[in-house]
């Protein structure tokens, strides 16, 4: 078949202007919103992400009911750290 592999490229951005803008990385945060605690207790979180002016959710639901929203709103720990 005359098939050749090239030799291995770097995927590192922004090396060569790369898959980011200008090969710059661009602006990111992380954040939560609640809802005031109402009598019964059941307060609604939205967990999100924002790179640039987009936004991303996580998660949203109740504190402690709902999978990736911790009951002390804590950060998560990841491997490692």
């Amino acid at each position: 078949m005359g098939l050749h592999a090239k030799a291995a490229e770097s995927l590192s951005p922004g090396d060569d202007g790369g898959p980011l803008p200008n090969g710059t990385t661009p602006k990111a945060s992380d954040g939560r919103i609640a809802s005031k605690r109402p009598r019964n207790g059941l307060r609604t979180i939205v967990k999100y992400q924002r790179v640039l002016s987009q936004r991303y959710f996580d998660a949203a639901g109740f504190e402690g009911r709902t999978v990736g929203l911790d009951a002390d709103g804590s950060k998560q720990k990841t491997a490692g750290k």
